[in-house]
């Protein structure tokens, strides 16, 4: 997890922590870890949505993805897991790319400028590799 200014990056889901200090503290499996890993998105109204049966993943809904973004004052959360879900959802606040050649999608960066103002993912240059 990287997280600067108004953006946040890392693999799944953001977990339901309080602090983000709190994310090196969590053990290796452990549920909220696997959010992190594993966790995927639906645009649906919602928090916790449901277990994907097939894959094991959890899937979380707009309202968490709102709330754990509203805790941790991020604007923009940068993730690259979950290749069926569109680039941007959440408002254009939730931007999934891919960096390894394995997923179907071209392999893609996010560049941030540190002068600009981040309001969502818009503001970020968005560059196929």
């Amino acid at each position: 997890m990287v997280a600067i200014e108004d953006i946040i990056a890392l693999h799944g889901v953001l977990p339901d922590i309080e602090s983000l200090e709190e994310i090196n503290q969590l053990k290796l499996g452990s549920e909220k870890w696997l959010q992190i890993y594993w966790g995927d998105f639906s645009e649906e109204p919602g928090k916790y949505l449901c277990l994907n049966l097939l894959s094991g993943r959890p899937i979380f809904g707009r309202d968490y993805f709102f709330k754990i973004m509203k805790r941790f004052n991020k604007k923009v959360l940068i993730r690259s897991h979950q290749p069926d879900i569109p680039q941007s959802i959440f408002n254009n606040r939730c931007l999934t790319i891919f960096t390894s050649s394995a997923c179907a999608r071209e392999r893609v960066i996010a560049i941030a400028d540190s002068e600009k103002e981040i309001k969502n993912n818009r503001d970020l240059k968005i560059k196929i590799i």
